[in-house]
């Protein structure tokens, strides 16, 4: 835009004047040179592709650098424990790279999260779980490194030694503490979500048996 002003400017500027035999400057086209007339335009029309080439490279730059918003992780609590909580619907099929669902009877996943306070207080359930899993593999999903998650759970003194990072999106997960028994197919058999109740994690552990 800057570059167009400039050529009108110039081309206004400088396009019809002569200089009269009395020394003062009338406007006509035929007084001013050709040569010099065409060297304006191109400097003036190589100023507007430089500033688009500029304007271009910036947008680049910008629209590459951008973060890639990522969905936030949202803790679980007493708001979800009615009709609309995000439980996974039975049947769901579900994937997780390097995991071979026919190797197992049955998988529980643990899908937590070291910003969830919710996981965090679900501490001593989750050594139960370890202690009482029986036939079930048991699997922690982390939004963050497996590095991270190990040291979450390590904190937190609970066994679980399988662990896996994956976006809970493409696991349909929507909150955090989330539980999601699968068969030997990755197909979900029943779900938990949120800190549970003492009768809810005894459905867990019985599940498990």
């Amino acid at each position: 835009m800057f570059a167009l002003l400039a050529k009108n400017y110039l081309l206004t500027s400088f396009h019809g004047r002569r200089i009269s035999p009395g020394g003062k400057c009338r406007f006509g086209v035929k007084g001013m040179k050709d040569d010099t007339r065409k060297r304006i335009e191109v400097a003036a029309n190589a100023a507007i592709i430089i500033t688009a080439v500029f304007l271009s490279a910036a947008a680049v730059k910008y629209l590459i650098s951008r973060p890639n918003p990522q969905p936030p992780i949202v803790s679980a609590n007493s708001s979800l424990n009615g009709p609309n909580r995000p439980e996974i619907p039975p049947g769901t099929r579900l994937s997780i790279e390097g995991v071979d669902w026919s190797k197992n009877g049955q998988t529980l996943l643990v899908a937590d999260s070291d910003k969830c306070h919710f996981c965090t207080e679900s501490a001593p359930f989750y050594q139960r779980l370890v202690q009482q899993h029986s036939r079930t593999r048991l699997i922690a999903v982390v939004p963050q490194s497996v590095e991270e998650g190990r040291n979450y759970l390590s904190k937190l003194n609970v066994g679980i030694d399988d662990v896996r990072q994956a976006q809970f999106s493409s696991l349909g997960v929507r909150g955090t503490p989330t539980l999601i028994l699968l068969d030997n197919n990755g197909a979900a058999v029943k779900s938990w979500v949120g800190r549970l109740p003492p009768n809810g994690e005894a459905e867990v552990i019985s599940a498990l048996q």
